[in-house]
């Protein structure tokens, strides 16, 4: 995401969470590239998100970003858990806590698409997947390009006009929380409306 602040790459240092994550699934060997340790910078901005409302990213850009009161109420046909970037396990489970036990709106078609094979696997075994199809997902993994006119609200990482179907349809971007509670309500929601807690499963 360092790209679209308009840096030409991004770093971050390797906790020992995720390299034992990248240990796990890597194929070949890597090399760990840390800081050095009196390592200093050009300057150091801290922001303060505790207080930050939910936010969308709204069409035509990942920049367009609003607080989701902003657009509440925005009527969609489509909502998607999933791709690259928002298809992990974590995304999976709060959707998850998030839907059990209810239903997405019947105007609305939602889908879910879980970011690798093993990630699938994953949730299948946690029956992330049942969750879903009992709360009306299409498939348990599909996909589906937008028509002209339609609107969707996703995990993914990039809604440019046309990425994902007709270039006339409108793309949101926003949390999983975000994701199913406008799936139940069949239009964009603010996640706070379901009022239930998502930490227990993660």
């Amino acid at each position: 995401m360092a790209i679209d602040v308009g840096a030409k790459a991004g770093f971050i240092d390797p906790d020992e969470r995720s390299l034992e994550f990248a240990r796990r699934v890597a194929r070949d060997d890597f090399e760990v590239v840390v800081n050095d340790p009196d390592v200093s910078y050009e300057s150091v901005v801290e922001v303060d998100v505790s207080a930050l409302e939910p936010q969308v990213a709204c069409p035509p850009s990942v920049q367009n970003v609003k607080p989701v009161g902003d657009v509440a109420g925005t009527p969609i046909q489509l909502a998607e858990i999933g791709g690259s970037a928002g298809g992990r396990l974590t995304d999976l489970r709060v959707a998850a806590q998030s839907l059990k036990d209810r239903h997405v709106h019947p105007d609305l078609r939602f889908q879910i698409v879980p970011a690798s094979t093993g990630i699938y696997r994953c949730a299948l075994a946690e029956g992330l997947l049942e969750i879903f199809l009992d709360a009306g997902s299409n498939q348990a993994v599909n996909m589906g390009a937008m028509a002209t006119g339609e609107a969707k609200i996703s995990t993914q990482a990039r809604n440019f006009p046309g990425r994902n179907g007709s270039p006339d349809a409108c793309h949101y971007l926003a949390s999983a929380q975000t994701v199913a509670a406008s799936a139940v309500k069949g239009c964009i929601a603010d996640p706070r409306v379901l009022s239930r807690p998502v930490r227990s499963m993660l």
